[in-house]
């Protein structure tokens, strides 16, 4: 999987994420929403990641 690298949650789950992850960005399932994010938060904004 091209791009791709192992993650895991403070709760200890793995998961696939996006390259461009780091330290600190958070997995997060929005309202409607089928797949979980990678969230950055940001000064006065969160921006999805990958």
């Amino acid at each position: 999987m091209a791009n791709r690298r192992m993650a895991r949650s403070l709760r200890g789950y793995f998961a696939m994420v996006p390259a461009c992850v780091r330290r600190g960005d958070y997995i997060a399932t929005f309202a409607g929403g089928d797949v979980p994010l990678m969230v950055r938060p940001r000064s006065w904004f969160i921006g999805a990641v990958g």
